[in-house]
């Protein structure tokens, strides 16, 4: 097996007049194929796990550009474009893989795109079409079409403060590599929650249902669950909390379960609104 790591991410508010441009991400620390050499980070430990597990398998891996930046406005076009093109060259220079994991944001806009991680996710797809490809997401992120279209799994985090980020990689690559092994076949499916707040996780409502998450998963064929928070400050069509569910196959069960777990989506965010 051969997997292709790399990472690119930024939270864009529309609405902020400060451009993300080339120093936003050098003060984030851009990492080109060397982010595995440095000690572990917030952005890059997706990176150092999935190097350390493939390695693990006896696996190659080919590691790219990790570049990230803190939010602000919209990334510069020639900006995005530029780290993009890096990322693709080096999928080219890799040769057939196995296996693409990216560690990205979901709400990352640039100048003439709305939708960073999915543009990205479909050019790797278009020049691996039969690669597995993952996408790690923070859950105040987009969850648009073309990235459940192009990818074959998606895995926010669960937590908000994000202090699961090392759990969610390792979740990510244990189900590309069990979809790489043709043990399991994933099929992904969104729920539009109709609703936009903040969804902290440390206690309440949300705690019980994260919870209630995890515990259902790896269960009657359900792979992962998840919660995309959405971002409100990002100009997006698609702004707004979703529902994501990863089971084995769409059957008739999974359809049920999935309707029952999108009304209780509905009801924790009913109770997640605060009370005046």
């Amino acid at each position: 097996m051969k997997v292709f790591i790399a990472g690119l991410s930024t939270e864009t508010n529309s609405f902020s007049p400060l451009p993300t441009g080339l120093k936003s991400f050098e003060e984030g620390k851009i990492h080109r194929g060397t982010a595995t050499a440095d000690p572990i980070e917030f952005w890059t430990s997706p990176l150092h796990i999935w190097k350390k597990n493939s390695l693990a398998n006896n696996w190659d891996v080919v590691e790219s550009l990790s570049a990230h930046a803190q939010p602000a406005g919209l990334t510069i076009r020639s900006v995005y474009e530029t780290f993009r093109d890096e990322i693709l060259e080096d999928l080219r220079n890799a040769g057939s893989v196995d296996i693409i994991l990216l560690s990205l944001h979901g709400a990352m806009i640039a100048d003439g795109y709305d939708d960073c991680e999915g543009d990205l996710i479909n050019r790797c797809r278009e020049l691996c079409p039969n690669a597995v490809i993952g996408g790690l997401l923070d859950p105040h992120c987009h969850l648009t079409e073309l990235m459940m279209q192009a990818a074959d799994l998606l895995m926010p985090y669960k937590e908000y403060p994000h202090v699961d980020i090392p759990e969610r990689a390792e979740d990510l690559f244990r189900l590309a590599k069990e979809t790489a092994l043709g043990n399991i076949t994933p099929v992904m499916r969104d729920f539009d929650c109709r609703m936009i707040l903040a969804l902290p996780t440390p206690s309440g409502p949300m705690r019980e249902f994260v919870d209630s998450m995890i515990a259902r998963e790896g269960k009657d064929g359900i792979l992962s669950l998840s919660i995309a928070h959405g971002f409100p400050w990002g100009d997006h069509e698609r702004t707004g909390t979703r529902a994501l569910a990863s089971v084995m196959e769409m059957q008739t069960r999974h359809r049920k379960l999935l309707l029952n777990w999108e009304r209780s989506c509905m009801k924790c965010g009913t109770n997640c609104w605060p009370k005046t």
